[in-house]
Formats: C-alpha cells, structure tokens, sequence
C-alpha cells in the first residue's frame, strides 16, 4: 500500500477556472460598462482625491508595514493621513481659486500665490529632453528660495490641471506644518 500516491487532477476544475467560463447568452457588457461608468462619474472630485490618497497611503503603509513592524508607541503613519486630510480640506476649500492659478501657469508659464507666510511659485522650464513645470517656494521677503518640485507636461490640459492643482494642495498642507 502506497502512503504517497499522486492524485490525478482534472485541468478544468480548480479555484480560477470560472474565470475563463463563458458569459451567458443575454449578458449585457455595454449596460455593465455603463454602470461602472455611472458609479465614477458621481464621484465628486474630491471624493477621488480623498479615495485616490487614501489608497496611496494603504499602500505605502503596509508595504511599509511589511518590512518593518511599527510598534504600538510610534503611532504608525497618523501624520501622513492628518497631512492628506488636510491637504484634502484645503483642496475642498480652494478648489476654484487654485483651478483658475493651474490655467495661468499653463496659459503664461509663471504663477505665484502667496500661503501664510510663503510665497508658492509654479514656472514652466523647458529644459531640451524634459519640458514641464518647477514648483518652487520662498519666504515673502523673497528669501529661502526652495525648488520643491517638478511636473513634466505629459497628459492632456485637464490632467495637467489636476495635477497642479493637488500638487498646490499638498503644498499648501505642507506649509501649514501639516
């Protein structure tokens, strides 16, 4: 009698293989893609934002989390979420100011605003194999100036705003000691 003895296995059973069953006959995939397309589209802009940090940050913190245990009196990663909170809430409360400062840097290539006690200022640099835009930020007598940052101009003129703007947010949050 045989301890050991190798069982036959059937290639069409097993956990994944209802992924690669047919759809049913009278499945609609247009009525499916136009649900999911409804779902996102009433979606407020920052309910993305917020879902879209909130997951960077689950991803960040338990990659993290995975090499290097946080214990019970570091706090874990309680800043980060208080930063992109309030980088959420000021992006909230500015939305339409800080879309209006985006469209400037993107129409004459410089744009400056002023942030408590910093002045924040986007510059397009077209560098020869890299054009974007600097994000740099200096205390309002003009001293301190700090390049914080740097946005290449890929994506369309809606993205590029986008970006902008949620890159003025964090900025903002930062500034505030958030």
């Amino acid at each position: 009698m045989k301890l050991f003895r190798k069982k036959s296995i059937d290639p069409n059973s097993g956990p994944g293989w209802s992924a690669y069953i047919e759809s049913p006959e009278d499945f609609a995939e247009v009525a499916w893609q136009e649900e999911i397309q409804r779902h996102i589209d009433e979606m407020t802009t920052g309910n993305r934002v917020k879902h879209f940090f909130t997951y960077c940050l689950y991803k960040v913190k338990y990659r993290f989390m995975r090499n290097n245990p946080v214990d019970e009196y570091s706090g874990g990663f309680g800043d980060d979420e208080i930063h992109v909170r309030r980088m959420c809430d000021i992006y909230d409360e500015n939305r339409i100011k800080f879309e209006e400062f985006a469209e400037e840097v993107l129409d004459k290539g410089f744009a400056s605003i002023v942030h408590e006690t910093k002045l924040v200022i986007f510059q397009r640099e077209d560098l020869p194999r890299n054009p974007g835009i600097a994000l740099f930020s200096e205390n309002l007598d003009g001293t301190n100036r700090f390049k914080d940052g740097w946005m290449s101009n890929s994506g369309t003129r809606e993205q590029q705003v986008s970006s902008i703007v949620l890159q003025l947010a964090g900025k903002a949050a930062s500034i505030e000691g958030y």
